[in-house]
């Protein structure tokens, strides 16, 4: 197999993500990479990476006149799913309760799934994308309902002195969460102060 000039560089994390999917469901065979008459590989490079590093068999279609034009427009519609696409799949299954617990949350406090999911998935702020893999996985925990609760009323609190860029402004929650969590700075402290400069 070899690659095609132009196409992106391999990303590890990538292929460690799939790595851990494939680990709990090795689907490779029902999605085969793609090559052209040279083997060179026109989608699912990825794939390919993991197959080789893992030892696993590599499944393939040769596509006629395959090039760089058709790489990139396999990746310009390409749609992958959303963390809200998989939150309403979870919800039609009768035995994730958890994720209905997410939902019960956003419609609450009007904060949307991503956010939501790390608010209430670990009380320590660990990596998102921990917490967002697991989600996909279906294997999320809200384990930090209460104090997610708290952090919310808080944010209910701040939206009259802030308005919508408390709701929508991802990157300042994500902060917000940061200093309660460091204790740099109390709820009320922040609030007075947002008072005073109001």
């Amino acid at each position: 197999f070899k690659s095609v000039v132009g196409n992106r560089r391999i990303y590890e994390d990538h292929v460690s993500a799939l790595g851990f999917s494939i680990s709990n469901k090795n689907l490779l065979a029902y999605d085969p990479i793609k090559v052209n008459e040279k083997m060179q590989v026109i989608d699912g490079q990825h794939r390919l990476a993991l197959a080789a590093q893992m030892k696993y068999p590599i499944f393939y279609v040769v596509v006629k006149d395959g090039d760089i034009e058709d790489i990139r427009l396999l990746n310009s519609t390409m749609k992958v799913w959303s963390m809200d696409d998989f939150l309403k799949s979870y919800l039609k299954m009768p035995n994730k309760p958890e994720y209905k617990k997410v939902e019960e949350f956003m419609k609450k406090y009007d904060i949307g799934v991503s956010l939501s999911v790390e608010i209430l998935g670990s009380p320590n702020l660990v990596d998102s994308n921990i917490l967002k893999r697991a989600f996909r996985l279906g294997t999320f925990k809200a384990v930090n309902l209460e104090g997610g609760e708290e952090f919310a009323q808080r944010l209910l609190e701040l939206r009259p002195l802030m308005g919508d860029y408390v709701k929508f402004n991802r990157s300042f929650l994500r902060t917000l969460l940061d200093l309660y969590g460091s204790k740099v700075i109390s709820h009320d402290d922040f609030v007075e102060r947002l008072k005073i400069k109001g």
